[in-house]
């Protein structure tokens, strides 16, 4: 039995979950039942389920289709739907209602950037297409604007959802709009302060690489001269060698004419 909801990981719901859609092959679970599900997988005796739970709960839930591949998850009017059967038929209407009691987008999206999840700053509706990129920027919480902007991936800004709109497009307030564009000024100040440093780098590499390339014509030029040093000793020792030639013969001969005088002269 599980004591305290509170401190339970994803990775402990997402297994639960996992063994209430296995377990029940072909079997449409909404939300609310496959929470139901879980619960009662996790044998609690609690009467009061803390809402950190049910965040997380919806949280893994949304992810479910990524974390395994025969899974189906899917949503509509605004709720989501799981199946552990990738080849059945999604029904195209559903007379479900949602339940005011259960979290609101906004409760999810506030959850998520309040704890930085950030791996869900990337995910996308599957009803929508919206990111909470387009979510937040869309209304005017000024706080979560604040810290959505903050964050460094700009890349979320040029995401589309299904109506074909990017996140600055989905923008209709014009503080929200004044708040991202002084960021998006603040942020390309910095790329151009980082591009300026880069630049200057390059720069100094570049005048190393001439320092070295000059240095390195005058090691070259030093070594041919060494080169044309050797080829002259090595001339000069071949001249010198043939005239040790020529000496060595002239003795020879100067030899014999001495001692062919003295024979004569005897």
């Amino acid at each position: 039995m599980f004591n305290n909801l509170e401190n339970i990981t994803h990775e402990e719901i997402f297994n639960k979950m996992m063994l209430v859609l296995c377990a029940n092959d072909d079997v449409i679970y909404n939300q609310y039942k496959l929470y139901d599900s879980v619960l009662e997988k996790f044998n609690t005796s609690h009467i009061f389920i803390p809402i950190n739970f049910k965040y997380k709960f919806m949280i893994v839930m949304r992810q479910l289709m990524s974390s395994n591949d025969d899974i189906k998850v899917w949503k509509e009017n605004n709720i989501y739907y799981a199946i552990y059967n990738q080849d059945i038929i999604i029904p195209k209407e559903t007379n479900l209602i949602y339940d005011t009691n259960w979290l609101t987008n906004e409760d999810l999206t506030s959850y998520i950037i309040n704890n930085e999840i950030k791996n869900e700053f990337n995910y996308k509706d599957p009803e929508t297409g919206d990111t909470i990129y387009h979510t937040v920027l869309g209304g005017i919480n000024y706080d979560l604007i604040k810290k959505i902007v903050d964050n460094n991936n700009t890349n979320n800004y040029s995401i589309k959802n299904n109506n074909n709109k990017t996140p600055i497009e989905c923008i209709t307030d014009i503080r929200v709009a004044i708040l991202v564009i002084s960021n998006l000024n603040y942020k390309i100040e910095a790329l151009e302060s980082k591009s300026e440093i880069i630049e200057n780098n390059f720069k100094i590499i570049e005048n190393n690489l001439e320092t070295q390339g000059s240095k390195l014509e005058i090691h070259n030029t030093k070594l041919e001269i060494l080169e044309y040093n050797f080829e002259t000793l090595q001339n000069k020792l071949e001249i010198l060698e043939t005239i040790h030639k020529h000496i060595k013969i002239l003795l020879f001969i100067i030899i014999f004419i001495i001692i062919f005088i003295l024979y004569y002269n005897i």
